[in-house]
């Protein structure tokens, strides 16, 4: 995982489920789409039926991993 990933990666974990897909895609604007792209592709986030994103089992393991 590069320090990108991780950043991304903890700022999802850090809004505990308050942050959404547009508010995630704005914060990281001009690249936040397709961060979001990428990180949903990997199997590392997943947009809840509310529309709040949260880290998957596998996003949690990479981050925790990183935490070292």
């Amino acid at each position: 995982m590069t320090a990108a990933d991780a950043k991304y990666l903890n700022y999802i974990r850090n809004t505990n489920g308050g942050a959404t897909v547009q508010g995630f895609v704005e914060d990281w604007e001009p690249i936040g789409r397709q961060v979001w792209n990428d990180l949903a592709h990997r199997g590392l986030v997943v947009q809840d039926n509310l529309g709040h994103i949260h880290l998957t089992e596998l996003g949690v393991h990479v981050l925790r991993e990183d935490d070292g």
